[in-house]
Formats: structure tokens, sequence, C-alpha cells
């Protein structure tokens, strides 16, 4: 069996085009990985921005809510108040009613 070492400009060329083949193939490959990547920071950056936004909307939401149980106790403590009243009020007309049926409220 004999070799033959002769290599023809046909091989060379495809040799040759073959392996621009696969180092185009390589740049268009990082080129599109590098655009997907811009790609991706640009929406983390968006949702950055969006996150930021929601932060500030729950905490303006946790400033209502506390808003609201603090006028909740207020309304609470009122209405206690206002119980407290009744009932001196009711305690003193039954007490004025007491005196003047016992004559003692008459000169």
């Amino acid at each position: 069996m004999v070799f033959e070492w002769m290599v023809s400009f046909g091989q060379v060329a495809t040799a040759i085009m073959t392996l621009l083949g696969f180092f185009g193939g390589f740049v268009i490959f990082l080129f599109g990985l590098r655009t997907q990547a811009a790609i991706l920071s640009n929406k983390l950056e968006t949702l950055g921005g969006r996150m930021i936004n929601v932060e500030f909307q729950l905490r303006e939401l946790t400033d209502v809510v506390k808003q609201q149980a603090v006028q909740t106790e207020q309304i609470l403590s009122l209405g206690i108040r206002m119980g407290r009243i009744e009932e001196r009020q009711l305690l003193t007309s039954e007490q004025l009613s007491k005196l003047t049926r016992d004559g003692r409220g008459s000169r």
C-alpha cells in the first residue's frame, strides 16, 4: 500500500474554507451572545426601576395602614369615652330624680 503525499489545491482550499467557516460561526456566536447579554442587562435595569417603584408604593401603603390603625384606635377610645359620659349622665339624672322624689331637693 502506497500513500500519496501530494496535496492538491482543492484540498487546501477545502481545509481553509472549513476553518474559515468554523471561525466565522464562532464569531457570529460570540456576537449573538454579546447581544443577548446587552438585552438582558437592559431588562434587568428596567426591572430594577420597577422594583424601586413597587418598594416606594409598599412604603406608602404601609403608612396608610398605620394611619388607619391609629384612627381606629382613636375611634374606639372615643367610643369608650362616650359610653362613660353617657353612664355619668344617667347616674346624675337618676340621682336628681331620686333626690326630688325623696323631697330633699325642695326647700
